[in-house]
């Protein structure tokens, strides 16, 4: 079983990104989503090429990094509401008006 995972390192980030991609579910802050895609970056490089574990650790790092910094402040823009943001607000004849619940 060793063996099989020291040789075949690919498999070993896509599963890595996969975990990763799935607890971003779960937890909040949508930060690990690119750690993910960084895994995911680093199985591709490994099946293509065989780079000893020093450098799949830095081609995780580094496209790890720079995926959170291009791209975090544009997927969250897209997915979460920006309360400033009043373009996508109904306005109707009850907005800001006072009401009574009745039981």
């Amino acid at each position: 079983m060793n063996d099989f995972i020291m040789n075949r390192p690919e498999l070993v980030w896509f599963i890595l990104g996969l975990i990763l991609l799935l607890a971003e579910l779960v937890l909040p802050g949508f930060v690990i989503f690119f750690f993910g895609v960084g895994a995911w970056i680093t199985a591709l490089v490994c099946l293509f090429s065989n780079p000893g574990f020093n450098l799949q650790a830095l081609i995780f790092a580094v496209t790890s990094v720079i995926a959170l910094v291009i791209f975090r402040k544009m997927i969250q823009n897209k997915f979460i509401y920006n309360k400033d943001d009043r373009s996508g607000e109904v306005e109707d004849e009850f907005t800001g008006k006072e009401a009574v619940a009745v039981a």
